[in-house]
């Protein structure tokens, strides 16, 4: 692969260098957002409460039939 000459090698360096700084933001950001998307699954999930009887005899026989 031939190497970039005169203007070419001007931004070929400091465009790798805006890239990967992008991609580090921007996967950071994505981390951040699924880590409050999973913190709040988790309190939900705490404070959720156990099903009716008749929900989970039903259930159960729907699992039977499957």
């Amino acid at each position: 692969m031939a190497r970039p000459t005169g203007a070419a090698r001007d931004w070929v360096g400091p465009a790798w260098v805006v890239l990967v700084i992008t991609w580090v933001l921007g996967s950071s950001a994505y981390a951040l957002v699924q880590a409050v998307r999973i913190r709040r699954m988790v309190l939900l999930a705490r404070r959720g409460r156990a099903a009716d009887v008749s929900l989970t005899h039903r259930v159960a026989q729907m699992a039977l039939v499957a």
